[in-house]
């Protein structure tokens, strides 16, 4: 009779030709067909290559190999022996959860040989560690504790004597009223008399410095003095006008513009189309309006205007990045 970690005996209990009516003694494969259902194959692969060593895998590999196809389950060459384990493991497992093959059914004869991952096969070393650790750590924070108990009592202690100091201090020796007061008084008469002496001597210790205030910048308004001119400074006003209709052109543009401007005086307008997400539908412009830098301010407020524009034109201000390019 075999040994029992040769992983060859067999037991008909039924049809030879069907394997589902075999029992073969095989630990590795009947792990992996009682845990294919309840834990991950990647679980399974890696307890399998930690737990059992390479002449466990090869002869796992050479019985699966009797149920299948030789093209099925090759042996894997090349590479660590640690990687050539992960990869043939991994192909019984493929194989052992495979509904479409018919395998036999296998069974462990030395429960030692399954790998203890279940109740029933608890690590009872691994949770002593467990909990010896876990008892370390308790004490460890039981020290802590007292150690800021300890900490408190002992800055309680000191803020109560520091106070106590403080009270001795401002209180004045223990003699009669008369004594008392003129105690107090000679000493305030004495720092005063100090004090004022030090500030007629060097002047005040502290001198804050008066900050100036500043000087606005002054703009002519005169008309009658015309000796001399000032240069001609112009800004532009950029707005992004939209909702247009799609055959819109430039000249109406400028001519809306002109009818918007009133009382002010516009240097130049430019208008550049822009190209709209749907041109069949709408056209958006760029209009960029000079004007005199005095008229800046009020050309905003009245191109800005809703009143300015003809219903459902969308306007908002159309601004440029420090580089020139548009935004």
């Amino acid at each position: 009779m075999a040994e029992l970690d040769t992983f060859d005996t067999t037991e008909a209990t039924g049809d030879s030709d069907d394997p589902s009516g075999i029992i073969v003694v095989n630990e590795l494969l009947c792990f992996m067909q009682e845990k294919g259902d309840i834990m991950t194959a990647d679980d399974i692969v890696k307890i399998c290559c930690d737990f059992y060593s390479r002449e466990d895998i090869e002869k796992a590999r050479t019985t699966l190999l009797q149920y299948v196809n030789q093209r099925r389950l090759p042996k894997q060459k090349g590479g660590s022996e640690r990687d050539t384990n992960t990869r043939t493991v991994t192909i019984m497992l493929k194989i052992c959860l495979d509904p479409a093959v018919t395998l036999p059914q296998f069974c462990a004869r030395k429960p030692s040989r399954l790998p203890p991952v279940d109740v029933d096969h608890v690590d009872v070393s691994a949770l002593l560690l467990e909990l010896s650790a876990l008892r370390r750590e308790v004490r460890a924070v039981a020290q802590l504790r007292e150690e800021v108990t300890q900490l408190k009592d002992a800055l309680h202690v000191s803020t109560h004597h520091h106070h106590h100091d403080r009270e001795r201090q401002i209180q004045p020796p223990n003699v009669d009223n008369d004594g008392a007061s003129e105690m107090v008084n000679s000493a305030v008469k004495t720092f005063a008399g100090l004090a004022k002496e030090i500030v007629n001597s060097t002047g005040p210790v502290f001198q804050a410095k008066e900050k100036k205030p500043a000087k606005k910048p002054v703009f002519g308004v005169s008309t009658q003095n015309q000796h001399v001119k000032s240069v001609s400074t112009t800004r532009c006003v950029d707005i992004f006008v939209s909702r247009l209709h799609p055959e819109t052109s430039t000249k109406e543009l400028e001519d809306c513009v002109e009818t918007v401007k009133k009382d002010i005086a516009v240097v130049d307008v430019t208008c550049v189309k822009l190209k709209s997400r749907y041109e069949s539908l709408y056209s958006s412009f760029h209009v960029s309006i000079r004007v005199d830098t005095k008229d800046m301010k009020p050309a905003i407020d009245t191109f800005m205007s809703g009143e300015s524009w003809p219903m459902g034109v969308f306007v908002k201000r159309y601004f440029r990045t420090k580089d020139g390019t548009s935004q």
